[in-house]
This record gives C-alpha cells, sequence and structure tokens, in this order.
C-alpha cells in the first residue's frame, strides 16, 4: 500500500521507491513497526508544497507499489503527484511512476494547456510503452527488483528478458506485461488541480478539513463498468473480471495484458487504461 498526502505550501522530483528519493526535496525520512509490519516515510517541500509518503509491504514477499513526485513539472510551477498500486508484481508500478513524468509532459494536451485531456494521453501512453518489446528488458528488471543497467552481465537475463510478459498464442506476438497496476496522478497548476485514475487507487481533496474525494473506484460492481466488461466477451462472478485461468477485482488497470484484447480499442477493453 502506498498512500501519498500533498498540501499546496511546500516539495522536487522523487522516482519510485526502487530507485530512490531525490534527497534534495526530503526533509524526513523515518522507518518503524507497526502491528508487524515496517511503515516507511518520507516528506519534504521547496517553499511552494509540502508533500508526504509513507508505504508499507504488508504480507506480500516484495514490495509491489511505486510513487512519483515532480515539483518542478514544466518550470512554470507545476507539480505532479502519483502512486501506482501493483499486483501480479511490481514492474508496472515501476515502469509507471518512471515515465509518468514524461508521458505527460510530452502529451499534445498538457502541451496545448489542457491538463485533464493530457493526463488521459499518458495513462494511454504508459499503456503503450509497455506493449513494446523494447520495454521488456526494463520491465524485467523492474519485476526482479533492480535497475535496468543492474541486468548487465546478470547470467538469468538474457533467457528472462526473452520469456518475460504475455504472449498471442497464435502467433507469438508479444503483448505486455501480466502484471498490473492501479494508478492515480494529480497535477497541482496554481489553484487548479487535475486528477486522472484507473482502479481503486483513490484521490482525496481536503477542502477546510472536510475530505472530498476526487476519484471513483472502477470495479465490476458498478453496472457501467460491468456492462463494458461484458460487451469485450468477459465475465463477472463475485464481482471480479474473470478470464479462463484469473481474476480482477478492478475494471481499469495499467498492463494485466491477458484481460485485454488486441483487436479492441482501448475505451472498449474489458479492463481498460482509460481513466
Amino acid at each position: 500500500m502506498a498512500t501519498a498526502v500533498v498540501d499546496p505550501g511546500q516539495t522536487q522530483s522523487m522516482e519510485t521507491a526502487k530507485s530512490g528519493i531525490d534527497m534534495t526535496s526530503v526533509t524526513a525520512h523515518t522507518t518503524t513497526k507497526a502491528q508487524g509490519f515496517t511503515v516507511r516515510s518520507w516528506a519534504g517541500g521547496n517553499g511552494r508544497f509540502w508533500w508526504g509518503l509513507a508505504t508499507t509491504q504488508g504480507r506480500r514477499p516484495t514490495m509491489e507499489d511505486a510513487h512519483t513526485v515532480d515539483l518542478d513539472l514544466d518550470g512554470q510551477g507545476a507539480a505532479m503527484f502519483g502512486v501506482f498500486d501493483g499486483h501480479a508484481g511490481r514492474e508496472v508500478a515501476a515502469f509507471c511512476a518512471h515515465h509518468a513524468r514524461d508521458a505527460v509532459m510530452t502529451s499534445k494536451s498538457y502541451k496545448a494547456g489542457h491538463p485533464e485531456a493530457g493526463l488521459a494521453e499518458a495513462f494511454l501512453v504508459l499503456e503503450e510503452k509497455m506493449k513494446d518489446p523494447a520495454a521488456k528488458e526494463e520491465l524485467y528488471a523492474y519485476r526482479r527488483g533492480l535497475k535496468p543497467n543492474e541486468l548487465q552481465g546478470d547470467a538469468e537475463a538474457p533467457a528472462g528478458v526473452k520469456e518475460y510478459g504475455h504472449y498471442d498464442e497464435s502467433t507469438g506476438e508479444y503483448l505486455g506485461p501480466k502484471a498490473g497496476a492501479t494508478a492515480v496522478i494529480a497535477l497541482v497548476q496554481g489553484q487548479h488541480v487535475s486528477v486522472a485514475s484507473v482502479g481503486d487507487s483513490r484521490c482525496v481533496l481536503s477542502d477546510n478539513g472536510t475530505a472530498v474525494a476526487l476519484t471513483r473506484d472502477h470495479k465490476a460492481k458498478d453496472p457501467e463498468e460491468a456492462r463494458r466488461v461484458v460487451q469485450a466477451g468477459l465475465s463477472i462472478e463475485r464481482n471480479r473480471v474473470r478470464t479462463k485461468n484469473s481474476s480482477l477485482a478492478m475494471t481499469r488497470t495499467l498492463g494485466d495484458t491477458k484481460y485485454k484484447q488486441p483487436e479492441l480499442p482501448p475505451e472498449q477493453q474489458a479492463v481498460t487504461p482509460v481513466p
């Protein structure tokens, strides 16, 4: 689980937890034990924003969540905060945390002054990047808890990269990662906040002490979500999206390629990356 709390008032660039935090924006870092779990927290600021972050691995064998904080997204005072909650592996969350900034910055809509549309485009860019066979090495490295350059000289890496991911059963074509992640990204530009999410990662705004939900969970119990799942050819059982050998609690995620069909556009996928 990873949660980020942000408030206008103080922050700088922070990479995913695996790659390390940009220490120039960190003013506090603690590690504590709570109910048998290790909780790591960071806080920092840059005079315009302050931010706080806390993570705990839970009972899983590896940390599957990642996060990103960038306090100077475009050189004009915009800040970006993201949380990526991984499942079935850590690589999709880590990949998205690494590439989210560039995906937002290079989106046509963001450059044209439309941050909400820019975020939506960025989610699709991240999805497409992971489908590119050129991304397999980076994804495989993150799955093993390594940085991509740490694969050099690793005897297991060539075979691991070759076999990594989900493939078309008839053509053998690489389709993308088996792992997935929910995601939520918030952009802050002055007094304007833009948010996009997939899955059940949430963004909550504190309005003078009152919690205001800025996202909604994307799950199969939602009739609109369920309708799209069935139209795409998958089924729902016990409020989970089902394939032949697996099930998923969310109806919108990044990655999770085995729930997606190459012939369908993103918005029609049973499990769509569209925020």
